[in-house]
This record gives C-alpha cells, sequence and structure tokens, in this order.
C-alpha cells in the first residue's frame, strides 16, 4: 500500500492532494508507529514509508501545509 500511494503520488503529483489526508489517516500514523518500536523489523516497510514521504515532500508539498499541526509535527518528526 505504501508503495502504491508513493508511486501515484510520483505519478500525478498534485492531482493527488484532496485524497492525502485519507493517506495520512490510514497508513501513516500505523506504519510510522510500527517502524519505530524496532530498529530491526519490517525493513520493507521502512523503505516504502520514507518513498512516501519523499514523494509527497518532492511532488505535494502544499499537502504538508494543509496538514493539521499534529499531523505536520508527525512528518517532521519522522523525517
Amino acid at each position: 500500500v505504501l508503495r502504491l500511494f508513493s508511486d501515484l503520488i510520483n505519478r500525478l503529483g498534485e492531482a493527488m492532494m484532496p485524497v492525502l489526508p485519507k493517506v495520512f489517516e490510514s497508513c501513516f500514523q500505523s506504519t510510522l508507529s510500527m517502524i519505530t518500536k524496532n530498529f530491526v523489523d519490517y525493513p520493507d516497510h521502512r523503505v516504502h514509508f520514507f518513498s512516501l514521504v519523499r514523494a509527497i515532500n518532492s511532488k505535494c508539498f502544499r499537502a504538508l501545509l494543509l496538514l493539521n499541526p499534529v499531523q505536520f509535527k508527525l512528518v517532521v518528526d519522522s523525517i
């Protein structure tokens, strides 16, 4: 799912902006909590998570600025 969203954002760019809040709700927080518990487990999830963050940062940066403060802090802390 993380890779799918990364690919969609890379291909569609800002057209994905209306969907990004749902992506954050459904994937971002749960994956972040999963990969921060132990830095050895889930290496594929870790790679795809940061690929998703990179895609959002490079293709839909305005979406990051539209997040609520809690979600934005979560993104900044994850980086």
